[in-house]
């Protein structure tokens, strides 16, 4: 009887540290972060911070504008970049599993400048391209089957 329970304690507490270290594991890596960089001209250089996270979408967290190896103005963002043709502009919508936020942010790159915002009522899947540079074509899903599929188009000149 006594060595039964000590065995059974024994196998308790291993499957706890197994437990504990697959948790830690996955906590560990269930994130990545990186960085991706683009020049812009022969003085700048854009560097994209980049989180990864297990079963969801890559998303770009931070954009700085480096000259000269230093960083001279940054902008905070959360989304999943889609660049027009020539790359001088991109919208972040900001998606998951379950559907994108009700705000697409939209960036002048070659200023590192922000533009007005397409804002939405709600939260729905969204599709966006670029038609040529200065046109967002959003494609808005449905959420239920009582839904109807939208498509948008944004100018910004």
């Amino acid at each position: 009887m006594a060595r039964t329970l000590r065995n059974l304690m024994l196998n308790i507490l291993s499957g706890i540290f197994v437990l504990i270290g697959t948790l830690s594991a996955y906590a560990q890596g269930s994130q990545n972060e990186w960085t991706t960089e683009r020049v812009i001209s022969s003085q700048m250089k854009l560097r994209y911070h980049w989180l990864g996270v297990n079963g969801g979408f890559e998303t770009v967290t931070l954009i700085e504008a480096v000259q000269n190896h230093r960083v001279i103005k940054s902008v905070a963002i959360s989304g999943q970049p889609v660049f027009n043709e020539t790359v001088t502009r991109v919208a972040f919508p900001n998606c998951w599993d379950g559907g994108c936020s009700k705000k697409i942010r939209i960036l002048d790159l070659s200023t590192l400048s922000e533009l007005s915002p397409i804002q939405f009522e709600k939260e729905s899947f969204v599709a966006v391209s670029w038609e040529g540079e200065k046109r967002l074509k959003v494609e808005m899903g449905r959420m239920n089957f009582d839904e109807k599929t939208e498509i948008k188009v944004y100018d910004f000149n």
